[in-house]
């Protein structure tokens, strides 16, 4: 069976910390979306997230500012957006993710209701704990993307 790849970018991608002002890539993530490219996934990787449309256009300014095609070499057109986190779910199905990485267990419920099978929660949220706690059974907790990565290639 063919492994898909999603990820989310806010917390996932992007550090929802500033430092002087920007916002910086987690560690190890451009490196390891390469890997995971080059190694198993191929064009298989899709980003999906939930933005308005505000957050939208400074999202796909933060990829293109950083290079993000260059580094990883997954393309904008690979980008995908929604209004309400539950979406998420719907889009996965029709791109067939068969994996997921998330820093919400909300949306670890609706894609495991959706039936993808490997769900990945990268850290996890401070607001959700105590929430969603019957989810976690089904996912797998990751805290670094070289974690992930070794996970993801075996």
């Amino acid at each position: 069976m063919e492994r898909i790849l999603g990820v989310d970018i806010g917390g996932v991608i992007i550090s929802h910390n500033e430092i002087n002002g920007a916002y910086l890539p987690i560690p190890d993530v451009f490196e390891t979306l390469k890997e995971l490219q080059d190694k198993k996934f191929g064009k298989n990787i899709f980003v999906v997230s939930c933005a308005d449309t505000y957050l939208r256009f400074a999202m796909l300014n933060w990829l293109s500012v950083k290079k993000f095609h260059k580094e990883t070499g997954i393309s904008l057109d690979r980008v995908h957006f929604c209004e309400e986190r539950k979406e998420k779910a719907r889009i996965c199905q029709h791109l067939g993710v068969t994996d997921f990485v998330d820093d919400r267990k909300e949306i670890m419920v609706y894609l495991y209701n959706a039936g993808v099978k490997n769900l990945y929660l990268f850290q996890g949220r401070a607001e959700e704990e105590g929430c969603y706690e019957y989810i976690l059974p089904h996912v797998k907790k990751i805290d670094s993307w070289l974690t992930l990565g070794k996970d993801l290639l075996g």
